[in-house]
């Protein structure tokens, strides 16, 4: 009997797949990549941040404060490997709510434009509820498609909203947004709005919700939605972690502390002056740094880096220009794909 059922709710969810064609199984890839960065014992000052504890804890009506929260921060700062570990998180503080979660992702097919969201948000919010479950599937029984000439805000309502009326408790978390395709416009609206914009303002509308953006402030979410808080983070917020991975990579590595000791460069001190909170910029110097067994490159290479302070572009130039003459045109070549 237990195998009977499983079959049966493996066909419907194969079923709910194929009709929604959702970009599931690539998000859930990325969640799984992001778990796997996330270093050990790292983002505890997220996890209390009072933004995220007040959105978290934030009333359900529409007009609450702090129910829609946008955290923003610069390239690097380690924002979708916070964004997986608040996922996570909810996950398990609320076992019986609504977590649903989609991480964008510039120029990868599946990851990038409002319907890519909406199709997959609905196909992870029927996974727990089973009256928004059956009210697809009659959607589904009566020939509904989801098609590309449908309005983002028409297939909102048939997909989330109604069927979501009833749920107790709904999180959301969107990663990413500054790379989703913000140009796409809903061919239903007469004033032109992008379609993205058309689909978060629905979002921020949905019934016992609450919606947590993490981007670039490129972004401009506070434009988008009405009443949304916005929380910036910088070096001082995730400055232990930083201190503590550099402690960590540099104790492991014989080369990186004969090295830093030659040079009397105290590897917290240096990058906690030169990072700038980048997690990625530290993470790339450290290994980059560690291929060197050279005194004299390894002290050029901490000047280089330097010069390249808290600027991701500037590192890749830098990183870039000690790859040898006749390599750098392939490398670049694959940069831009």
């Amino acid at each position: 009997m237990i195998a009977m059922k499983y079959e049966l709710r493996k066909q419907h969810d194969e079923e709910f797949l194929q009709w929604l064609s959702p970009s599931y199984w690539l998000v859930e890839s990325q969640l799984s990549s992001f778990r796997q960065q996330r270093s050990e014992g790292t983002l505890q000052w997220a996890r209390t941040m009072p933004e995220f504890q007040a959105w978290r804890l934030s009333e359900l009506h529409e007009n609450a404060e702090r129910r829609i929260t946008w955290i923003n921060g610069t390239l690097g700062m380690g924002k979708s490997i916070m964004a997986g570990y608040f996922i996570d998180l909810l996950k398990i503080q609320y076992p019986n709510a609504i977590v649903a979660y989609f991480f964008c992702r510039s120029k990868q097919a599946g990851l990038t434009n409002a319907r890519d969201i909406l199709r997959t948000l609905s196909y992870q919010c029927i996974e727990k509820d089973k009256d928004a479950r059956e009210a697809l599937r009659e959607l589904k029984a009566k020939g509904f498609q989801v098609t590309d000439n449908l309005g983002i805000r028409y297939l909102y309502e048939k997909l989330l909203l109604d069927p979501l009326r009833n749920s107790p408790e709904i999180f959301i978390v969107l990663d990413g947004l500054d790379e989703a395709d913000m140009a796409a416009q809903d061919h239903t609206d007469r004033t032109g709005t992008p379609e993205l914009h058309v689909l978060l303002t629905c979002l921020a509308k949905l019934p016992s919700s609450r919606l947590l953006c993490i981007s670039r402030p490129s972004a401009k979410i506070s434009y988008i939605i009405r009443n949304v808080f916005s929380k910036r983070i910088d070096a001082n917020d995730n400055r232990d972690d930083i201190d503590s991975y550099v402690r960590k990579t540099v104790a492991e590595s014989e080369i990186l502390k004969a090295q830093f000791k030659a040079s009397y460069t105290d590897p917290i001190k240096y990058f906690r002056d030169k990072g700038n909170g980048i997690f990625l910029w530290v993470v790339l110097v450290l290994q980059q740094l560690a291929k060197l067994k050279s005194r004299l490159d390894f002290q050029k290479c901490l000047d280089n880096f330097s010069a390249a302070s808290g600027s991701m572009e500037e590192l890749y130039s830098a990183i870039l220009s000690r790859i040898a003459q006749e390599d750098q045109k392939w490398v670049q070549e694959i940069l831009s794909i």
